[in-house]
């Protein structure tokens, strides 16, 4: 791959390129982030509720006043109730939005392709050029997904259950806090390794595509002139390399999800242990085992889904870029 292939798209000017695609929506958008995020800290409740429930049963005798529980209980029922819907109606402003940003993506991309001299289209065929509007679409949509689903629950995650933690028990907070950074630089080594990867496999993509529409699109010529065989050599060969690059993509894939998965469970293992002797001791309650366990579940997630959505950031990313490279184009 060429130093052109590998260039650096910073992160500052892809979110700028969005934030001005976003323009006409942005009331809507910052309503339904606002809802999400409503949402998402109240659902904070759920371990704490839990575990307090847990605690109440394991100490309740008979003739002991139950309205705790119930207060408990209706409380986790409120907060289902407004997680259901300010999720559900976040969701769909923005996946409105994202398609709505989509289609002026594409309306403004065609219309830069037709204000564009001959010369620059005779550079690359026109198979490339759509290839590459797709991915750039698809990467749109895919940010904005990952927005509405996963950014600002890892954020209201990160600080909340750290938060929380830290009124419950300070030093098994500390210790989380230790774990998330230690585990995102593992991680954030490995996703770059991956999105290189990635880009290789988009690039190739390209021009394997490319070359298919131009035999498609140009059949008659292709088979007035014989290029048939011609057009199939160059298609297997560009497949073969593609597939090489393919399987080293794979490879990083595996080992990335290898990793993220064995660091968390040891640590949420040797934490548990800990509390249960804890439990034994008669230092923590019963119900802090399912607390610790409900946060570190939504914290691990949370973690997990930044780990993955960098990784497609980063790929969509790229195919942001490569589309503004050509809207950049004079």
């Amino acid at each position: 791959m060429d130093q052109k292939e590998r260039k650096v798209y910073s992160n500052r000017r892809i979110v700028g390129f969005l934030w001005k695609m976003l323009k006409p929506y942005r009331g809507k958008f910052l309503f339904a982030s606002f809802l999400r995020f409503t949402g998402d800290v109240f659902f904070l409740y759920t371990p704490y509720g839990f575990g307090a429930i847990v605690t109440f049963i394991s100490t309740y005798k008979f003739g002991d006043s139950t309205t705790r529980v119930w207060v408990l209980l209706c409380l986790w029922l409120a907060v289902w109730i407004f997680r259901s819907f300010s999720l559900a109606h976040a969701k769909y402003l923005i996946n409105m939005i994202s398609y709505r940003m989509d289609f002026d993506i594409e309306l403004t991309t065609v219309q830069h392709f037709i204000n564009l001299d001959m010369a620059w289209h005779e550079r690359e065929n026109s198979g490339n050029k759509m290839k590459r509007l797709t991915k750039a679409m698809d990467a749109v949509f895919r940010m904005a997904r990952m927005w509405a689903n996963n950014y600002i629950e890892i954020v209201v995650n990160f600080i909340g259950v750290i938060v929380v933690m830290f009124i419950l028990n300070r030093p098994i907070s500390i210790i989380m806090v230790l774990f998330m950074i230690v585990y995102m630089w593992i991680s954030i080594k490995f996703v770059r390794k991956v999105a290189i990867a990635s880009n290789e496999v988009n690039i190739g993509e390209e021009h394997a595509d490319g070359l298919a529409f131009e035999a498609i699109n140009n059949i008659r010529t292709v088979k007035v002139s014989a290029l048939g065989d011609s057009f199939i050599h160059r298609l297997r060969s560009t497949l073969d390399r593609l597939a090489i690059t393919a399987t080293d993509f794979f490879s990083k894939t595996r080992a990335h999800n290898v990793v993220s998965e064995m660091i968390p469970n040891i640590f949420r293992l040797s934490v548990m242990a800990y509390i249960i002797y804890g439990v034994m001791q008669g230092q923590f309650e019963v119900g802090f085992l399912i607390i610790f366990w409900g946060y570190f579940h939504n914290l691990w997630g949370s973690m997990r889904e930044l780990s993955d959505t960098t990784q497609d950031f980063a790929v969509a990313k790229y195919a942001i870029g490569r589309l503004m490279d050509t809207l950049d184009e004079p």
